[in-house]
């Protein structure tokens, strides 16, 4: 039960967040900051091993330091919403919706480059990657 209402809140928040950001090329962290706590408020009625949660929210802290180090190569919102996915679903569905998205990106990235559409300087949002790879995530 726990489970579903994890996920759902995972999807909503991502689809206003890459809604944002397809837009406006950027996030409202609002977004994610509610999201984040409902989700903590939620493993705090259904569930009470955290360990998955805070080494989830790692994840998402090193993708905010990489965003410092990089100079935004990868963005904070980003960042921002892997702490988010990372406290919801944990660390392993974390990593799997990071890979899958990454992978996601490149291929379609490859494929454009090949189709004279942008080139390797060209800035994409991720975070419909991010969500495409978390449907594919509760789906299977």
């Amino acid at each position: 039960m726990s489970e579903q209402i994890l996920y759902s809140l995972v999807l909503i928040v991502l689809l206003f967040a890459s809604i944002e950001d397809v837009r406006h090329g950027k996030i409202s962290l609002y977004g994610v900051i509610f999201g984040s706590a409902a989700a903590v408020m939620i493993q705090l009625v259904y569930r009470h091993d955290f360990t998955a949660s805070l080494i989830g929210a790692l994840i998402g802290i090193l993708m905010l330091i990489t965003a410092r180090m990089t100079r935004q190569a990868v963005g904070y919102g980003d960042g921002a919403v892997f702490l988010f996915i990372g406290v919801s679903l944990g660390w392993k569905k974390c990593m799997e919706i990071l890979m899958m998205s990454l992978l996601l990106i490149s291929i379609a990235g490859v494929f454009m480059i090949a189709a004279g559409r942008v080139t390797r300087k060209t800035k994409w949002p991720m975070l419909p990657w991010i969500l495409i790879s978390s449907v594919i995530g509760v789906m299977l």
